[in-house]
């Protein structure tokens, strides 16, 4: 429960148990860590775009410790069966963000699709 940080919550006791309560009862349906994410075959979702050419990005250069960050969690990812390689021509540039808490999150930049197809 620590995770959800229920003490930064201004709840009431009788809250707090109910809320608890329900994480408890829900357990299968909550993640409880960042690779904790679940599959399902129960549905599938497609996304229609307006063109069809590829864009494929330059490499980002990510340097030092970031780079070893990155290649953890990606590595993290596959392992779990949540990414896999690809050779496709659709090819997004990783970003690591820096959290709040100091870790690092691998990220795609979007914004060249966004511009493309939206």
């Amino acid at each position: 429960m620590e995770m959800f940080r229920m003490d930064e919550a201004k709840l009431t006791s009788d809250q707090n148990k109910k809320v608890e309560a329900l994480f408890n009862k829900f357990s299968k349906c909550i993640s409880l860590s960042d690779n904790d994410v679940g599959k399902t075959s129960t549905l599938s979702h497609s996304i229609k775009l307006t063109r069809d050419t590829a864009i494929k990005q330059p490499i980002c250069r990510i340097n030092g410790e970031l780079a070893e960050e990155v290649e953890t969690q990606l590595q993290q990812l596959s392992d779990d069966g949540i990414i896999r390689p690809s050779n496709s021509p659709w090819s997004p540039c990783i970003v690591p963000i820096k959290k709040r808490c100091g870790g690092v999150e691998a990220c795609h930049r979007l914004s060249s699709f966004e511009q493309s197809y939206c």
